[in-house]
């Protein structure tokens, strides 16, 4: 289904350029006090992909959306009239390359876009009149493709904000409307991806004669050593995943310390559990695998390849207050891996 032009008020026939200087338009139906109307594109979702597989030129995905006009009236249509006449122009935000082809914030990838069975840029045979309202409608589909234009790196990129918009009298003169993505676009070559091999980890730090380890506040037991194994396959030939994680204290979920919380059904007072990686003492945060979590650490580079990831960590007590009182400590801590 394609937009919907509607002549509301009078029909004017144009002849040769009539229409192509500079156009005062408006708007009859904005509702949030902007200077244009509001378009969103939902549905478009590239799957990951091989920069490799593709040649510059060729397109590495295609997909059509649904558009929705944010600030029009409650059934989705936008009226204009401009004065004098002006065309209505189609074209995307940049400067298109001799293939419609116009760039992105994504190194490497180009967007190419289909309007109405026509490729952007391009001129509409509509003419829009002081004595002529043209109503736009949500509802209608937009097909868009992701064209591989140069090397694309292996973060690959996202993309938001503005991608597109009508215009009067050229495809730089005043906006009508403006299409943004409904949400970002992940533009994301093909990386290794893993899995945890062992979920349940449970390590015995046995049993410390406290009053010959703890002589002060910050005084530590002996570590024990464990580890987090990965099983990790897939990705492009020399790509790689960085694999961060995540510690949550599971009895006090707020915690973004580096001393583990002990479980309410302990006994002993005045001591905490911490965990090391790299002789570096490592702090708790939210449950959360978004990249830039609070106290999200790294924790390697994982090569295309490697099938198998081992991440090395130490567990020890430490004296929390001036006071030991002897007795069971127990700690539960969670860890969520994140893969960029």
């Amino acid at each position: 289904m394609y937009p919907c032009l509607r002549w509301l008020v009078g029909l004017l026939v144009f002849i040769g350029a009539m229409g192509e200087a500079a156009a005062a338009c408006t708007f009859s139906s904005l509702s949030d006090g902007s200077s244009y109307y509001k378009a969103t594109l939902a549905g478009i979702s590239p799957p990951a992909f091989d920069p490799a597989a593709y040649a510059v030129g060729q397109t590495i995905y295609k997909g059509t959306g649904a558009v929705t006009i944010l600030n029009g009236l409650s059934n989705g249509a936008a009226y204009v009239s401009c004065s004098p006449t002006a065309s209505y122009w189609v074209a995307g935000v940049g400067t298109p390359d001799a293939n419609a082809v116009y760039p992105t914030s994504v190194q490497g990838v180009g967007l190419r876009m289909v309007h109405s069975d026509k490729t952007v840029p391009y001129q509409t045979s509509i003419y829009i009149g002081p004595n002529d309202t043209v109503a736009f409608y949500s509802g209608f589909t937009m097909q868009v493709e992701f064209v591989k234009t140069g090397t694309i790196p292996e973060a690959g990129g996202t993309l938001s904000g503005a991608f597109l918009a009508y215009r009067a009298g050229g495809v730089s003169g005043q906006t009508l409307m403006e299409f943004s993505w409904a949400l970002p676009v992940v533009v994301k070559p093909q990386i290794p991806t893993c899995v945890v091999k062992t979920t349940d980890i449970r390590v015995s730090l046995g049993s410390v004669a406290a009053g010959t380890v703890f002589k002060g506040v910050g005084s530590v037991s002996p570590t024990v050593s464990d580890q987090i194994t990965l099983t990790c396959s897939g990705g492009f030939a020399a790509s790689s995943t960085n694999a961060s994680l995540t510690f949550t204290d599971a009895t006090k979920p707020s915690n973004v310390s580096n001393t583990l919380t002990l479980t309410s059904a302990s006994t002993a007072k005045g001591i905490g559990i911490q965990v090391l990686s790299g002789g570096i003492v490592r702090s708790y945060g939210p449950d959360s695998k978004v990249a830039g979590n609070t106290n999200q650490w790294l924790a390697g580079n994982i090569a295309q390849g490697k099938s198998s990831f081992t991440i090395p960590l130490q567990f020890r007590y430490i004296q929390t207050a001036s006071s030991v009182t002897a007795g069971s400590a127990n700690g539960n801590m969670t860890f969520t891996m994140s893969y960029q």
